[in-house]
């Protein structure tokens, strides 16, 4: 499990600009469009087949989020301040703004230190396959997450599996 105090490594071979992400360009414009705007949701759900790019994907967004050149009117992560260097080149340890998690890693201590870190509108939180989250800390993450003031991306490749009740709380991106 990554967490907010261990290393998170990222592809080195991966996209880190949305110029250079292949497939479901609609979705992408949609997404760079609010990213350019200040507009993007605190919730946002991306699913998708195994392979589609819905990790890389979440990463892109979270970096250009932090990043702390990127210029309003601007969606492209700026690659050169801190966040997008140290992101970009494995070493997100110690960072503030980025925290990565496996869903199937969660456990009722990592959801209550959880509850807390989502209220920091500047932080990025993303956490991957959600549908490997156990089903009764799934509830107890939707609960939570009606709260949060942070941006949280969440991916799957099985929507279905995911109740509806939390479903439709999110803004949802799907990838083929």
């Amino acid at each position: 499990m990554t967490s907010k105090h261990s290393f998170i490594p990222f592809d080195i071979d991966r996209p880190t600009r949305f110029s250079e992400f292949v497939g479901s360009q609609p979705a992408i414009k949609r997404v760079t469009k609010m990213i350019s705007q200040d507009r993007l949701p605190r919730l946002i759900f991306l699913t998708g087949p195994t392979g589609v790019g819905k990790t890389t994907l979440a990463r892109i967004i979270a970096r250009a989020k932090i990043c702390e050149n990127r210029k309003k009117g601007q969606f492209e992560p700026c690659e050169t301040c801190q966040y997008c260097r140290r992101t970009v080149n494995n070493t997100t340890c110690g960072l503030t703004q980025y925290f990565e998690y496996d869903a199937n890693e969660f456990t009722i201590d990592l959801i209550n230190d959880f509850r807390l870190d989502i209220l920091r509108p500047w932080e990025v939180h993303f956490i991957d396959e959600l549908q490997d989250m156990n089903p009764q800390l799934l509830k107890r993450m939707r609960k939570i997450l009606e709260g949060a003031t942070a941006t949280i991306i969440l991916t799957t490749t099985h929507p279905d599996e995911i109740e509806d009740a939390f479903r439709k709380r999110l803004k949802s991106y799907e990838y083929h």
